[in-house]
């Protein structure tokens, strides 16, 4: 299953970017009352992202923009709150 979720985080990056994956790892877990949250670092060739993965969607996030994986799982909650 995590591998499946992390292949999900490469793909996601590579179709939103057209930059290819070096490469990605899991940096963060969490579970809430709310639900699950995961995040990977995603890198490409040019650049680095965030993944965020809850049960609201998936989005990537800039890692020059948010500094820390706690920062852009808040944006990621900001913008998916209903």
């Amino acid at each position: 299953m995590a591998g499946a979720q992390l292949r999900r985080a490469i793909t996601l990056v590579e179709n939103e970017t057209g930059d290819r994956v070096e490469s990605a790892r899991l940096v963060e877990q969490m579970t809430t009352s709310e639900g699950s949250a995961l995040v990977y670092v995603v890198e490409t060739d040019q650049r680095a992202y965030w993944v965020v993965e809850d049960d609201a969607g998936e989005d990537v996030y800039p890692r020059r923009e948010y500094r820390s994986a706690d920062a852009a799982l808040d944006a990621h909650v900001e913008t998916t709150a209903p």
